[in-house]
């Protein structure tokens, strides 16, 4: 997942109907990640479930919890929109304050990033030392080493160097942390009104790193410079026309592209499927600007969902992975459950709420401090 900046303080530049349609859709992708994440560590895939013919029932089950990928491709258009916006075409020196725009985005990903990584490494070790096992989905024994850790805090992991397997969801912060440094460094290298030496120095580090990762990213469906587009359409969200389409008919379409891959031989046409799916988001957002906000208690309600939705796609995995733990070497339950019934729906349920009461306890910890660690490091601005 990406880390998509609260439209809250952007709403005096964000239609009022976009930016309730954002809170939608952002705290919905965060959940959807939750529920993939949870069921795929639980339950496996369609083909491991034992229900006999009672089976097809569960499909739309499967179809919901197979989302988890697409989700975070609306993060990458959502985070285009809201970061990539500030550097338009043609930008300026008088309106780039890059210390100011180092620290917002810095300061939105560490104050998460460091303490749900190293949360994660403790929560593994400390079953290592009673379990003697640690279930993290990549790593039976889950004993993040000091390089891996250092790698996902500082962005290196995925590309070059392995993501700490406590922390698995945190592969996306890499991409998303090379798209708010190359963004702004292709855009200043192409505008004219820079001065030269910048755009030659913003150019030669572009084509380093884009280099870089042309030689170290693996070609997978979390290859950085692969999914870098979609990233980029976000940024020119504001120059996409509304098209007649009503807005739910727009999406019901990126919600039909979205489950398709799990279901159809369209999962493996990667990555035209994420493409179209970025190109309806766009479409989708786009129409949202004339959009009406819903009811009051709705609307609060996505806004709290979407507020903590960074803090919950970091932190959801911890509780999955150590209550499967516990479970498998504590109580001898065995996983993956083949057999659905009210007792793995309530275990679903049940870790489903306890990564939500998580999130929304860390974020309060954490990531609700964001505002005041901005103003102590920029304190001394003038």
């Amino acid at each position: 997942m990406a880390s998509v900046e609260a439209p809250d303080r952007m709403r005096s530049r964000v239609p009022e109907g976009l930016s309730f349609w954002l809170d939608v859709v952002r705290g919905g992708a965060a959940m959807l990640v939750v529920l993939a994440h949870t069921r795929i560590h639980y339950f496996g895939g369609w083909a491991e479930n034992s229900n006999g013919p009672f089976k097809i029932v569960l499909l739309p089950f499967y179809i919901l919890t197979g989302m988890g990928h697409e989700a975070v491709v609306l993060f990458f258009v959502m985070s285009g929109y809201l970061v990539g916006r500030k550097f338009p075409l043609g930008v300026g020196p008088a309106s780039v304050d890059m210390r100011v725009y180092i620290v917002d985005r810095l300061s939105r990903i560490w104050l998460v990033l460091i303490p749900a990584v190293i949360l994660s490494v403790l929560v593994s070790y400390v079953l290592l030392d009673i379990y003697g096992y640690s279930y993290s989905g990549a790593d039976e024994r889950c004993s993040p080493p000091v390089a891996d850790i250092l790698a996902t805090i500082f962005f290196l992991n995925e590309g070059y160097l392995k993501t700490v397997c406590s922390n698995g969801p945190a592969w996306s912060i890499h991409s998303e942390v090379h798209y708010y440094l190359l963004w702004p460094l292709l855009i200043f290298a192409l505008s004219r009104s820079m001065p030269g030496r910048l755009r030659l120095g913003s150019a030669i580090v572009v084509g380093c790193v884009v280099a870089a990762l042309l030689a170290f990213d693996q070609l997978d469906t979390k290859n950085t410079l692969v999914l870098a587009p979609i990233w980029i359409a976000g940024a020119f969200l504001d120059r996409v026309p509304a098209v007649r389409l009503p807005l739910w008919v727009l999406g019901g379409l990126l919600v039909t592209a979205m489950a398709a891959p799990s279901v159809a031989i369209w999962g493996r046409m990667w990555p035209l499927s994420d493409y179209v799916i970025g190109a309806l988001a766009l479409l989708f957002f786009a129409k949202a600007r004339e959009a009406e906000c819903i009811k009051i208690l709705f609307k609060k309600f996505a806004a709290w969902l979407a507020g903590i939705s960074f803090t919950l796609y970091l932190t959801h995995i911890i509780i999955v992975t150590a209550i499967r733990t516990v479970l498998e070497h504590g109580e001898g339950v065995r996983f993956p459950i083949v057999i659905l019934g009210p007792h793995a729906a309530g275990l679903y349920a049940f870790t489903v709420a306890a990564a939500l009461i998580f999130a929304q306890a860390f974020w309060w910890i954490f990531e609700s401090r964001t505002g005041n660690l901005r103003r102590f490091l920029l304190r001394s601005k003038k």
